[in-house]
């Protein structure tokens, strides 16, 4: 007996690998690390043992709620609307990581302010003294910016006032006036006009009220009044005085103007000698007469 033999052998395999949450091996999909065996035939027709040394790494996902103002970057994009965004990376196992984007835009916001003040306004931690546009941004109730637009006018009081003999003219026009005299400024009843016609010697000033504002000029001294000057040749003096209504001057008067005790005028005459007081309550008036370059002051007693 010859016998020729050939002995063939077995083979075996060993299979390290990593998956990510699961793994075809056996005619099955595993999910879990572990050792795990197949046997199949080799090129020889022998056993070939496989021996799998298998680790299941899983996919993550991180849910992120996010408040922004106004946009918010994302998965390569500027967010400006609310809403749920989605984003696929890679974890530090190398398998996927779900990125959940709950986000939340807020808005900034603007306010444009209208405003006119006396000599300054207060703005932006500064006092402002010139009229324009000024900005300054805030933090609105939602947590963003806020814009402020101020539109600033600045209207100062003129609290000059000319002088006139005894005559105090203030200088700011459409106010409301209301004349005192110095130094303790005791209110002088009735004298709310811009033109004042002092009556005796002393210091006189005026407080003025226009668009929500106050301002007080300073005390302007009045001396050597004369509210008659009949010794005077050259100054003009009017008779009868006292007088029941009509009078007579010494010579024609360019401007001849009539006063109350509290500076409100009641009448005014032009280029004349004769004046009446008809209509006027009975007491004491005040003439204001310009003739030429010159300026007369006298006192009159209406009966």
């Amino acid at each position: 007996i010859t016998l020729n033999l050939s002995i063939l052998n077995n083979s075996s395999t060993t299979l390290n690998e990593t998956a990510c949450n699961s793994y075809f091996f056996n005619g099955q999909s595993i999910t879990n690390s572990g050792i795990y065996y197949d046997t199949l035939t080799n090129a020889a027709g022998c056993d070939s043992l496989i021996t799998l040394n298998l680790s299941i790494l899983n996919n993550s996902s991180t849910t992120l709620n996010e408040t922004a103002c106004n946009n918010f970057f994302f998965n390569g994009q500027s967010i400006t609307s609310s809403g749920i965004y989605y984003d696929t990376l890679t974890n530090a196992a190398g398998c996927d990581s779900l990125i959940t984007l709950n986000l939340t835009i807020l808005n900034n916001s603007s306010t444009t302010l209208n405003e006119t003040a006396c000599n300054n306004f207060f703005f932006n931690g500064q006092s402002i003294s010139s009229s324009g546009i000024y900005f300054d941004t805030l933090t609105n109730a939602a947590g963003c910016d806020s814009l402020i637009t101020l539109n600033l006018s600045i209207q100062p009081l003129d609290n000059s006032v000319t002088q006139t003999g005894a005559q105090l003219q203030a200088n700011e026009t459409g106010a409301t006036y209301q004349w005192f005299e110095c130094p303790a400024y005791t209110l002088l009843a009735g004298q709310t006009n811009a033109l004042f016609v002092a009556t005796s010697n002393g210091d006189y000033a005026v407080q003025i009220s226009k668009n929500n504002c106050i301002d007080t000029s300073s005390c302007i001294p009045v001396t050597n009044v004369q509210l008659a000057n009949l010794n005077n040749f050259d100054s003009p003096y009017f008779y009868p005085n006292p007088t029941t209504g009509k009078l007579l001057c010494s010579f024609p008067i360019d401007v001849i103007e009539v006063y109350t005790p509290y500076g409100q005028q009641v009448k005014s005459f032009y280029h004349t000698n004769a004046i009446t007081l008809v209509g006027l309550a009975p007491g004491t008036y005040y003439l204001r007469l310009e003739y030429k370059t010159h300026r007369y002051y006298q006192k009159l007693i209406k009966e």
